[in-house]
């Protein structure tokens, strides 16, 4: 199996994993109908409608600096205020990324706004 096939088979074992939570706060189920590359995954909701999920890793910072947090400062976790500010300016930094990329679509199709 390749790097890519590996990578595939790790994001679905973190599907996994996420789906028995998402289920139990959504009150919903993903059910994998597709692997891609972007989004990761195609699924069907219960209600027969799909949505595209992105598996992505959570990083506190660049593994040079981690890695002097954990060797010099013995601080091998992320506290959950930092990780909640960190994801949150992830996605806020993913959306204006897609909103550009949709722009700059909508400007090829001559859809100006």
């Amino acid at each position: 199996m390749g790097d890519n096939g590996y990578k595939k088979e790790a994001e679905l074992e973190v599907l996994t994993y996420f789906n028995p939570i998402y289920e139990e706060v959504v009150e919903d189920f993903l059910e994998v109908v597709e692997a891609s590359e972007r989004p990761d995954f195609i699924c069907k909701r219960n209600d027969g409608s799909l949505v595209g999920v992105e598996i992505v890793q959570v990083r506190r910072g660049h593994p040079n600096e981690v890695f002097y947090d954990k060797i010099i400062n013995k601080n091998i976790n992320i506290v959950p205020d930092q990780a909640i500010d960190l994801i949150q300016t992830l996605i806020y930094t993913k959306e204006e990324k897609r909103r550009e990329k949709a722009k700059i679509g909508n400007y090829r199709r001559g859809q100006y706004s």
